[in-house]
């Protein structure tokens, strides 16, 4: 079986593709035996994974490659068990002779929020990885900024570089950045911080306002505006809001409900003499 045929499948394909006819996974090289703990991770089963990882050490003779420290961090992730995590980051920087790659600083980064971190040590972390791999730096950031996000959103948008960076959309699943944001704006307006909410709501609305999460974020960022009087900007939220089509009618309706019962006596005390 060649790894072509694992790798071409998704994770049940690659399990039954292994395991049909008793075919021993063993027989596998070692990048083939780490596909198939990786979709056993991803697919919950998290024994079996750990079991193969076991075989793969056991088994090595001449030094563990790469991929496998970082499915043993993710299965550590996977497991909650952050202190495991936090070894095998160790026994990986060891196996470089001390220097970090950027695969192990981006998970290092991971396993300190999901820790509780302070952002100063995050940062460190991720400024680290700025210099060895900004894609990966990128999309690590969001990664963090998505488990920030319910405790500190604040903290969320800062470690994504603040409002400007914020439509810089790195190459990940579209889903994982817009599930990002809600929660940033959601958490942020649910804890009275209306600025953080409203900067997480226009990131959403105005890059994907065709879309269901967009089109709730630019009606969340409608009202905090009408709050701030900036009915202008309001009103083009509200517009795009609009767009998606399932939701046309409602929002069009409680949109300009929304708009005129706060700007038509604002706009006839500006036409007053």
């Amino acid at each position: 079986m060649s790894n072509a045929a694992i790798a071409s499948g998704d994770d049940l394909t690659t399990i039954a593709l292994i395991l049909s006819d008793g075919f021993a996974p063993e027989m596998l090289d070692v990048e083939a035996q780490i596909a198939l703990a990786a979709a056993y991770r991803r697919l919950g089963l998290l024994d079996e994974a750990g079991a193969t990882l076991e075989k793969i050490e056991r088994a090595s003779e001449s030094g563990l490659v790469e991929p496998y420290w970082e499915e043993r961090v993710n299965l550590a992730l996977a497991t909650g068990d952050l202190v495991a995590a936090d070894a095998f980051l160790s026994r990986w920087r060891l196996s470089r002779g001390g220097n970090p790659s950027g695969a192990e600083l981006a998970l290092r980064a991971r396993v300190l929020v999901r820790g509780g971190a302070e952002r100063v040590e995050l940062s460190a972390v991720l400024k680290r990885l700025d210099g060895l791999d900004a894609d990966r730096a990128t999309a690590t950031r969001w990664r963090v900024a998505a488990v920030l996000a319910e405790r500190d959103p604040v903290a969320a948008v800062g470690i994504l570089g603040g409002e400007e960076k914020l439509a810089q959309w790195p190459s990940l699943a579209e889903a994982e950045i817009v599930e990002t944001l809600w929660q940033v704006g959601r958490s942020a307006e649910t804890g009275g911080d209306e600025s953080t909410a409203l900067i997480a709501y226009q990131a959403l609305g105005e890059r994907l306002p065709g879309t269901e999460r967009g089109a709730d974020a630019a009606y969340r960022a409608g009202r905090l505006l009408e709050r701030r009087q900036a009915f202008d900007e309001a009103e083009r939220a509200f517009r795009r809001a609009a767009t998606h089509p399932a939701q046309l009618e409602r929002r069009v309706a409680t949109a300009s409900i929304g708009f005129h019962e706060v700007a038509d006596p604002w706009m006839r005390g500006q036409e007053e003499p």
